[in-house]
C-alpha cells in the first residue's frame, strides 16, 4: 500500500467515546504512544489478499514511528496519526490510521486493510459480508437502485453501508433479505436472535457482538443492522 500524506475523513465512526477525549489528554504521551504502536502490529493484507505492510516495534512500513499524535474515535474503533521518518533525507510526514476495536481492521489513508490473508467473517446477507470489497458486493449483487455520495448502496431488500471500498454495516427493513447464517430477518423477534446467536434471552435490541467475532447484531424498530462499529 502507497502511504499517501493527507488527511483522512471518516465519517461512519461516529459514535460515543471511550473514554473522554479530557481524560485521554491528560494520559501522558508515552500511553498514547503504546497503545497506537500495539494496534498496527503484524502483517496486514490488503482486500485482495496481498501484503500491504507490517509493523514491528516502533516500526511502520519500515519506517520509524516518531509519534502518536490526533488521537480521537469511539467506543470500537480509534483514530490516529503516525508521525513517519522520512527516508534518505525526506522529512518526517504523518499518516492517518483507524483501527477496529477487535483490531481486525486498519484504515490507512482511507482504505481498509485487514489481519488476515483471506476473509474472515462470521454473518452475512446474500453472499455479502463485512469486510467484503466495496467491488465484489457490486459484483454480486448488481447495480443498487441508488448508491448515494456517502458511499450506501441502497436495494429493494436491503442497504448496504461502505466506507475505504469496503462493507463495513449491512442494514435490513422488516420484509427484506435474512441473515445467511442464522435465517433470520427484521421481522423476527428479540428471543429468536437470542437463541440464534447466544444473546441473553432478555435480550434488549442493543447492539451485541456476535461470538467474539468483531461483528454487532442491532435490532430497531423496522430494521436489523449488522456492523463492524456496533452502533
Amino acid at each position: 500500500m502507497k502511504l499517501r500524506c493527507r488527511s483522512c475523513f471518516f465519517a461512519f465512526l461516529v459514535a460515543a467515546l471511550s473514554f473522554s477525549a479530557a481524560a485521554f489528554a491528560s494520559m501522558p504521551a508515552i500511553n498514547r504512544f503504546k497503545e497506537g504502536v500495539a494496534a498496527v502490529q503484524g502483517v496486514w493484507y490488503d482486500l485482495d489478499g496481498v501484503e500491504a505492510f507490517s509493523a514491528e516495534g516502533a516500526f511502520f512500513d519500515g519506517r520509524k514511528i516518531l509519534d502518536v499524535t490526533g488521537y480521537g474515535g469511539s467506543a470500537e474503533a480509534a483514530n490516529v496519526d503516525f508521525c513517519l521518518e522520512g527516508k534518505d533525507g525526506e522529512t518526517p510526514f504523518y499518516v492517518n490510521i483507524t483501527w477496529t476495536r477487535d483490531r481486525r481492521f486498519l484504515l490507512v489513508d482511507g482504505r481498509y486493510c485487514r489481519s488476515t490473508k483471506e476473509p474472515d467473517y462470521f454473518e452475512s446477507v446474500r453472499g455479502v459480508f463485512l469486510g467484503m470489497k466495496t467491488e465484489d458486493a457490486l459484483a454480486l449483487l448488481g447495480e443498487p437502485t441508488e448508491h448515494t455520495k456517502n458511499g450506501r448502496l441502497i436495494y429493494p431488500d436491503m442497504t448496504i453501508h461502505t466506507s475505504g471500498g469496503m462493507v463495513v454495516a449491512i442494514v435490513l427493513p422488516n420484509g427484506g433479505a435474512h441473515l445467511d447464517a442464522s435465517g433470520l430477518g427484521a421481522e423476527d423477534a428479540p428471543e429468536d436472535f437470542a437463541a440464534a446467536y447466544n444473546f441473553s434471552k432478555n435480550w434488549d435490541g442493543q447492539a451485541r457482538e456476535i461470538e467474539s467475532s468483531g461483528e454487532y447484531l442491532r435490532k430497531q424498530e423496522g430494521m436489523i443492522i449488522l456492523s463492524l462499529f456496533g452502533r
